[in-house]
């Protein structure tokens, strides 16, 4: 008797954690409602219409479809309570236009200690452990270049002492870039699935339908999002966000949440880029009474080069925005002359019709000029000097519909007929 009314305990006292985190807890796997990604939470969770990136595989399978760079990330929260949540997350774009993500989350809480008073005098028995551990896998196709779908399925497993309990989920999503410039749209479905088990009884997941739109301001590195979120059980909810990129490696996050059954409340957050290939998110929470939280992520891309301070976006003369980091930049760029000739070649980058643009520089200039008119197919291009002698640097960057990378690292050239 003592056990189960014990095991109750800790069934009620997950339940309020996520009652008084997200909402009314009415239903199983509450931990599902725990969002993962430090960037997605900085801006409130508003990140249904994004998600282009690792992030994303929590919000719209789909979203991955429009990433660019492979990534791991390394997650950690540290809710009150000692409660903590442990993430490693995985995805691979542009796989003949697939995507394929994969992620493991790991909810524990310290042993609690146990007693059998039954006897009468309290007598220490095995402490209770308490977990919960989600795997999932995704995939995401992008029919066209505006267009993505995505799926995902989920492995869960939840351990409350000597009671242990496992089911499966399923994520569906889109992700829609619009006639318009910089704005996207996005729609998910999350946690799909039969109902789980608890020896005598069966509850419901937590079933979860987002709606979300984004619009990043041309020009600039601010980026708004709005999303509406309606949780079983409860009513729709909208959450606000904004990212705002002061300088090419470091941006602010604020995001606003209003739920209808508890307090309202924000989160803040930035990211830093470094060396490249590194990024950390680090967000804050405040929740009143119950504490504040921090979550915070590390993540590690592949492929492509970010610019240093020669080649500033500053510099930038022909851009019609600033360059986005989702774009990997082209690498391996050679020249050889031949005549009055000059040929070069790059690395292909593998993305569906994917352009070129051709950038020179003049050594003691401040501007970086394009020299393509027109975004060019293939990964060459030939130089037709018109002078005898002429000393450039030279540049490559990768164009995708409406989004143009990194400029390449240079080549110095040095022509003389």
């Amino acid at each position: 008797m003592l056990r189960k009314k014990l095991h109750i305990f800790m069934i009620l006292y997950i339940g309020l954690f996520i009652r008084f985190s997200f909402g009314q807890g009415t239903t199983s796997f509450s931990f599902l409602q725990m969002p993962i990604g430090s960037r997605a939470q900085g801006m409130g969770g508003a990140y249904t219409a994004l998600s282009n990136d690792i992030n994303g595989i929590y919000f719209n399978p789909a979203g991955i479809g429009f990433g660019f760079r492979p990534a791991f990330m390394f997650y950690h929260a540290q809710w009150f309570e000692d409660i903590a949540v442990e993430n490693v997350s995985f995805y691979y774009p542009n796989l003949n236009n697939f995507a394929i993500s994969v992620g493991l989350s790991y909810l524990h809480l310290p042993e609690i200690e146990g007693y059998d008073i039954q006897a009468g005098n309290p007598e220490p028995i095995n402490p209770y452990t308490v977990y919960n551990f989600v795997g999932q896998l995704g995939f995401s196709y992008r029919f066209l270049s505006d267009f993505s779908l995505g799926l995902q399925v989920k492995y869960l497993n939840e351990k409350l002492d000597n009671i242990s309990t496992s089911g499966v989920a399923f994520d569906l999503g889109f992700r829609y870039r619009l006639p318009v410039n910089y704005l996207n749209f996005g729609v998910s479905i999350l946690n799909l699935g039969p109902k789980i088990q608890y020896e005598q009884h069966k509850e419901d997941l937590p079933l979860t339908y987002r709606l979300g739109i984004a619009y990043r301001v041309s020009n600039s590195m601010i980026t708004f999002a709005l999303d509406a979120i309606k949780m079983k059980g409860q009513k729709w909810m909208t959450t606000p966000g904004i990212e705002v990129g002061f300088i090419e490696n470091f941006a602010l996050r604020a995001g606003y949440h209003l739920q209808q059954d508890i307090e309202a409340h924000y989160t803040l957050g930035f990211g830093l880029s470094f060396l490249d290939n590194y990024n950390i998110n680090y967000v804050f929470a405040p929740y009143g009474v119950l504490g504040n939280t921090h979550r915070a992520e590390f993540v590690i891309n592949f492929g492509g080069y970010y610019p240093g301070k020669e080649t500033s976006t500053k510099e930038y003369k022909s851009y019609k925005a600033l360059p986005s980091r989702e774009i990997p930049v082209p690498t391996g760029l050679k020249s050889k002359q031949e005549g009055r000739s000059i040929y070069l070649t790059w690395d292909p980058v593998n993305i569906k019709k994917a352009r070129y643009n051709v950038y020179v520089k003049i050594p003691d200039k401040t501007e970086i000029i394009k020299l393509t008119k027109d975004p060019v197919s293939t990964n060459s291009y030939i130089l037709n000097p018109s002078v005898m002698e002429l000393k450039i640097l030279v540049y490559i960057s990768v164009l995708v519909n409406d989004s143009e990378s990194y400029l390449s690292k240079p080549i110095f050239l040095k022509f003389k007929q």
